[in-house]
């Protein structure tokens, strides 16, 4: 499924430090 929207924005600026921090990359 497709995120848009400023959740969409939000998510793609959190994903990346969440990933860094777990060590995974979706």
């Amino acid at each position: 499924s497709a995120i848009t929207g400023p959740v969409g924005k939000e998510a793609a600026e959190l994903w990346p430090r969440i990933a860094s921090n777990s060590g995974v990359v979706m």
